[in-house]
């Protein structure tokens, strides 16, 4: 196993496949977690538009009038430099997230998206990306792909 890290430049990516590795829990359309990405967490958050009134008789009225849109959020790491695979295939992660985001959000793709969480779907529409560097000496940076929810 160390001479599989002593080949490679520090700040270089190499991706090792563990025929035991549970499948990913989170799937979002055509992004995947690849040789250059990888998609470390989602979190979503979505509520009703409702009402409440509390009466001086101790009543409470509940004025339920259907869903407001919720928002989630996929967060990444994406390798900034070219990564070389067990292969040997090259590939680049954070333009892969970048240019993801600029084929899919509303005012490109104007269909909904999908985020799928441990089997849950939420359907929507990708409009917000920001990114960060999280590491400048292994050339990693950190994303966010924001989807509103209406579904």
């Amino acid at each position: 196993m160390s001479m599989l890290f002593a080949s490679v430049a520090p700040g270089t990516a190499v991706r090792v496949s563990l025929p035991s590795a549970a499948p990913a829990l989170i799937k979002v359309d055509d992004l995947s977690s690849s040789d250059g990405i990888v998609m470390t967490g989602i979190g979503f958050n979505l509520q009703s538009n409702v009402q409440y009134l509390q009466t001086l008789n101790e009543r409470v009225y509940v004025y339920v009038y259907g869903n407001n849109p919720g928002q989630a959020i996929v967060s990444g790491v994406a390798m900034s430099r070219l990564c070389t695979t067990m292969s040997g295939d090259v590939s680049g992660g954070f333009a892969q997230a970048w240019n993801f985001y600029r084929n899919n959000r509303v005012s490109t793709r104007r269909s909904r998206a999908t985020f799928i969480v441990a089997g849950v779907t939420l359907r929507g529409y990708i409009d917000r990306f920001a990114s960060r560097f999280s590491s400048a000496e292994s050339g990693l940076i950190g994303f966010d792909i924001y989807m509103t929810v209406v579904e």
